[in-house]
């Protein structure tokens, strides 16, 4: 066993269906990466579909609004939520969200459902912005799009109620919450950025690639290769996937968030993550890394689940769970804002 290993069992529900998935045999992968890429974005609206089915939507408390943002060579979608008021001049903090999808899938849809949840549980401004999707849009363009939007939101805050000084979150899950870690660490080192990032919410983050894995981290960096084939994310899927992105150099710390040179004076964080997931490790691993250099963290892990589980089964009782975590975690870091 490996110093993490134990918490890839320990939930009765998903321990029976990770089994049930590992036990059938798995395809070959046919035609090229790129075409699977194409297939994968197909099945994510189904998916979608089921979604939205499952999870209870609140009707009033809000408003969403899908709108442009500009960012160099052109604009993006993204959509606001902001809780509604009788006090029309009140004020909110921001959660800046980034989806998930491996860099090459998801849209706004994905977590439409959860952001309208928690902006009325927790009192909060959400932006989610729709990144430019790789292959179509190599490395760096996702963390360029999403930084020249989060810069564009807080120099118009009247735009969306916002008071900064309430706290301004990032956030994002799998590949989003890679964006969120590398958000975080370009406000840090950006003189001329408008406000200091006050919370970073990670959930089951890629942090790192495997090839270029700190040696002083490797030993405990193991759940890539005992988990190498899922359920639900394998390695080797993203290894291709992270081939068609041109990326230069894979220890980019805008891409390989342990890679970065300092990972001081960060704000507190929550990382939420899947024990049975090969991400698991890193997401552990960066939250002891940001605990040694002074930094504010709470970590959840939920043993047993998968990555994204909290989309694969959102009705199961741990996905249930972990919204209700994400919540009180949200406004955990907001009792810790430092603006």
């Amino acid at each position: 066993m490996t110093r993490f290993s134990a918490f890839t069992f320990g939930d009765p529900e998903w321990d029976t269906i990770c089994a049930d998935v590992l036990s059938r045999p798995s395809p070959p992968p046919t035609g090229v990466v790129v075409a699977r890429i194409v297939g994968m974005r197909k099945q994510e609206k189904g998916d979608i579909e089921n979604l939205k089915t499952r999870v209870p939507i609140p009707e009033s408390g809000y408003t969403a609004t899908d709108i442009r943002i500009p960012v160099k060579d052109g604009e993006i979608d993204a959509r606001s939520y902001i809780p509604e008021s009788t006090d029309p001049d009140e004020r909110f903090p921001l959660l800046f969200w980034t989806h998930g999808g491996g860099f090459v899938m998801g849209n706004l849809e994905v977590d439409d459902h959860d952001n309208r949840n928690l902006c009325v549980n927790a009192r909060i401004v959400i932006v989610s912005i729709d990144y430019r999707l790789a292959p179509e849009y190599p490395f760096p363009t996702q963390v360029d799009d999403s930084f020249a939007a989060l810069k564009w939101v807080l120099q118009n805050p009247s735009k969306f109620s916002l008071d900064v000084g309430k706290g301004v979150l990032v956030g994002g899950l799998s590949a989003g919450g890679n964006i969120a870690a590398v958000l975080a660490l370009l406000a840090r080192d950006d003189s001329t950025f408008p406000v200091k990032i006050s919370g970073q919410l990670l959930e089951m983050p890629f942090l790192c690639e495997e090839t270029v894995y700190p040696p002083e981290l490797k030993d405990d960096l193991q759940s890539m290769f005992e988990l190498s084939h899922g359920p639900f994310l394998s390695r080797s899927e993203m290894k291709n996937i992270h081939a068609t992105m041109k990326i230069p150099d894979y220890a980019d710390p805008r891409f390989s968030v342990l890679r970065a040179a300092s990972h001081a004076n960060l704000p507190p964080t929550l990382i939420q993550i899947a024990g049975h997931d090969p991400l698991r490790d890193e997401a552990i691993v960066y939250g002891e890394v940001l605990a040694m250099n002074g930094v504010l963290v709470k970590t959840e892990i939920y043993p047993g689940t998968p990555h994204a589980f909290n989309l694969i089964g959102p009705h199961r009782a741990a996905a249930k769970k972990y919204r209700k975590d994400t919540s009180a975690g949200v406004l955990w870091l907001l009792e810790h804002a430092r603006v």
